[in-house]
């Protein structure tokens, strides 16, 4: 690693972030042609070529996402250790990780004890951000009383009421309402969260809304 960790997350004018932004511009290319071992190249190149801990960092994130693209898992856990070490302050490094350990490696007991890392470093209003990763990880490990209280943060009527503003149906946490159907657990809470994401599909994302509905049948049929 050629750069000393950095300690301090960088200011929003660090000349660097232009470099970033050619690097996502010539990435979007790439990944709309799902060129994807192009894209792990030019990710290593430009972390190779960084001038800065925290803009290394970003570019090893986004090779972890390539490589898990590529179905390396392993690699791509790697790549976002990596990114931690460069930026151990930053919580979003972390959120990475422990989102790959619980949905995509099998050990949500390690994912939330990186989620937890990552939530001393945020502002408590960010935090609530978190719970869909935390309530997938308690179900995983069968803490079911727990999941079902975050569960019960996300879709009450409040949260749901924003959430029916959204305009991309793609920020929905779809892996919750999969998770507790197979459980045959909250159906309710699973239906009222379905019927938000259908208010937004039908607004926003009319090509996402069959989707949705075939989930939401789902849960109905559930709940009969």
């Amino acid at each position: 690693m050629k750069h000393e960790p950095a300690m301090t997350l960088p200011p929003d004018d660090a000349p660097w972030w232009a470099t970033v932004d050619g690097y996502r511009r010539q990435l979007d290319g790439l990944l709309r042609a799902r060129n994807w071992d192009a894209a792990e190249r030019l990710a290593t190149e430009f972390f190779e070529r960084a001038s800065d801990a925290y803009e290394a960092a970003v570019y090893s994130s986004s090779r972890a996402t390539i490589l898990s693209f590529l179905g390396r898992e392993d690699a791509a856990l790697k790549a976002d250790e990596l990114a931690e070490r460069l930026v151990p302050v930053e919580p979003y490094f972390k959120i990475n990780i422990a989102q790959r350990l619980i949905g995509k490696l099998g050990r949500p007991a390690e994912g939330l004890s990186k989620l937890a890392e990552a939530e001393a470093l945020m502002e408590p209003s960010a935090r609530t951000g978190l719970l869909g990763e935390r309530t997938v990880g308690l179900l995983a490990l069968d803490r079911v009383a727990e999941a079902l209280d975050c569960f019960r943060q996300i879709a009450s009527p409040e949260r749901l009421a924003r959430m029916r503003r959204w305009d991309y149906v793609g920020l929905v946490d779809f892996r919750l309402v999969d998770a507790f159907l197979k459980k045959r657990l909250a159906v309710d809470l699973c239906i009222a969260y379905l019927e938000a994401a259908e208010a937004i599909a039908e607004r926003h994302n009319p090509d996402r809304l069959s989707g949705v509905r075939d989930l939401l049948a789902r849960a109905r049929e559930a709940a009969a």
